[in-house]
């Protein structure tokens, strides 16, 4: 299973994938400076432990019981560059209402607009494959340009609240293009 977009191959996410994700991805502090059980980590070995068991073990497991993909995203050469795809953490969001979609890029790769594309192709094909109403984001304020694209993607924002251990995250959610949006409580202005 595969998606593939203009610049880039997006394919399952595998153990395959856990060198890579550890070293292009949870090695380098820019990356995950915003994913607090990724940052600060001291060596290689507790990136690699950290990884398997909060990242590909618990996609593995979303997999199974919620049927959401993970992304491993490569160049069309095939070099991996980052990870994008879905996945429910109970502390966030009711499980049963919405997925949260989740994106890393390597750093010599950002500010191109590839994660845009990936991310874009992620919210497509999850929306097709599922019957998910509404697919929320949860960015740390602090992050600047994963709210900037989650906004580009067409998520607005929700709430803040407390998760993934930090005061305060952004929740901002993206309604299935063919349900109705929710009403915000607030009136259009009339010229």
């Amino acid at each position: 299973m595969a998606l593939t977009t203009a610049r880039l191959r997006l394919t399952e996410l595998a153990a395959a994938d856990l060198d890579a994700f550890v070293d292009v991805l949870a090695a380098d502090p820019t990356v995950v400076a915003h994913f607090r059980a990724l940052a600060g980590l001291p060596d290689r070995a507790t990136r690699l432990r950290v990884v398997r068991a909060g990242y590909f073990d618990h996609f593995a497991a979303v997999r199974a019981t919620w049927g959401h993909v993970n992304w491993a995203i490569r160049r069309l050469d095939g070099q991996f560059i980052g990870w994008c795809g879905l996945h429910h953490r109970g502390d966030v969001d009711d499980p049963a209402v919405a997925p949260e979609i989740g994106w890393m890029l390597a750093r010599d790769w950002q500010g191109r607009g590839l994660m845009a594309e990936a991310a874009g192709a992620v919210v497509a094909d999850a929306f097709a494959r599922s019957t998910a109403a509404r697919l929320n984001a949860v960015v740390a304020p602090a992050n600047a340009p994963s709210l900037v694209l989650a906004r580009r993607l067409g998520f607005t924002e929700a709430r803040r609240l407390p998760a993934y251990g930090a005061a305060v995250m952004v929740v901002l959610v993206r309604t299935r293009p063919d349900e109705p949006k929710r009403p915000t409580g607030r009136r259009a202005c009339c010229r």
